[in-house]
């Protein structure tokens, strides 16, 4: 009887254990923010906590008793049958793996799984979490890098571009000025010699606000002055300001400017388009004449 009593005692103890500890593991499992899983070894799902709910979309009614397969595409069974195998000898198996969610939408997950006993049955516990805007984000900055690198490489070309340039309008600058200031030039080749140090000054001044346009732009700091503005003021304006290169050119420019009415425009940049324009006109067009 005594026997009896201690053994009753001792069972009644391991059950309030056992119950204890099925309590805290339902605590920790239901609480968890990763998904959970836990599935017998022909891989059937029989339990599911709420994160796993969450993700993939579905009431636990509706996970316990379905394989863990029919939430992967066809193309993932074998490894998801691999490393479910591998966890059931006793290996832990980290994955990233695709999961199909009840809106029929695929998403990455992070997934880890490792085997457990429960009450002498092997289990395989799948541990998840949806990291698909995280790929994504970490895809969009790589391409968000590679195109600072490809922009960088662009900037690197355009200010060794702009380094030569700026040293060939000096260049003619430098040697007139020598000439002049030393006395070495007749006065009859003095005005010719000036025109020709305005138009490289006049070239310089482009490229510097064309680099100074770019900084502009990229710090986005480029201010447009909007007023009434004369465009037959303006067109007359640029004309006078590129006339060396017209003259050096041997081009003529026809003006036709009747009825051109005032518009609303940044005096300064508007004037810049018109000297752009005549500039490559003249610089690379085959005519003669321009109107």
């Amino acid at each position: 009887k005594r026997y009896r009593t201690h053994l009753e005692t001792l069972i009644k103890e391991r059950t309030t254990q056992l119950s204890e500890s099925e309590i805290k593991y339902n605590k920790i499992f239901e609480s968890s923010s990763d998904g959970l899983l836990l599935l017998n070894k022909e891989k059937i799902i029989t339990e599911a906590n709420k994160a796993a709910q969450k993700i993939l979309g579905y009431n636990k009614k509706n996970l316990i008793g379905k394989s863990i397969l029919y939430f992967h595409k066809k193309e993932d069974y074998n490894r998801c049958k691999k490393n479910i195998n591998k966890t059931l000898s006793g290996k832990k198996v980290e994955c990233n793996c695709s999961y199909i969610t009840s809106k029929n939408k695929l998403i990455m997950g992070s997934s880890s799984l490792s085997s457990l006993k429960i009450l002498g049955k092997k289990y395989v516990l799948v541990a998840f979490k949806d990291i698909t805007e995280k790929l994504r984000n970490q895809e969009d900055l790589k391409k968000s890098y590679e195109k600072l690198k490809e922009l960088d490489l662009m900037k690197t070309e355009f200010l060794s571009m702009s380094s030569h340039e700026l040293k060939t309008p000096l260049t003619p600058i430098k040697a007139q000025l020598q000439r002049i200031i030393g006395h070495e030039m007749p006065k009859s080749e003095i005005d010719s010699s000036l025109e020709i140090v305005l138009r490289n000054e006049l070239r310089l001044e482009k490229l510097i606000n064309d680099i100074l346009e770019i900084s502009r732009l990229e710090s986005k700091k480029l201010v447009l002055d909007i007023k009434e503005v004369n465009i037959l003021e303006v067109i007359h304006h640029v004309i006078d300001t590129i006339r060396p290169i017209i003259r050096d050119k041997n081009i003529k420019v026809k003006l036709s400017l009747e009825g051109i009415p005032k518009i609303k425009a940044d005096h300064y940049r508007i004037e810049e388009v018109f000297i752009n324009l005549l500039d490559n006109s003249i610089r690379h067009g085959k005519q003669k004449n321009i109107t």
